[in-house]
């Protein structure tokens, strides 16, 4: 939570990469170690906006894209095996 501290704060950032390792390890804490996708969904969302508000349009989607990537690991893991879809056919 300190990553979204940092981008609320209106100071410069001293480096990105510190910012997306901070909001890296609270997601995996909220989905990991409390068990609660709620929480984590909720700090992805934002710092998602933070990130768009600061202007820093290359690190949105990459948040958006690494939760959802947690989110079904998580999910495989309680299902026990891999998750597959099929698209329907547009023919």
């Amino acid at each position: 939570m300190i990553g979204l501290c940092q981008l609320m704060s209106p100071q410069p950032l001293g480096s990105k990469n510190d910012v997306d390792h901070y909001i890296e390890s609270a997601v995996n804490s909220y989905i990991h170690k409390a068990k609660s996708p709620f929480f984590g969904s909720r700090a992805t969302l934002l710092a998602f906006e933070l990130f768009k508000q600061r202007n820093m349009y290359r690190e949105s989607p990459i948040t958006l894209t690494r939760m959802t990537a947690e989110v079904r690991s998580k999910f495989e893991k309680i299902k026990g095996r891999h998750m597959s879809f099929k698209l329907p056919s547009l023919v």
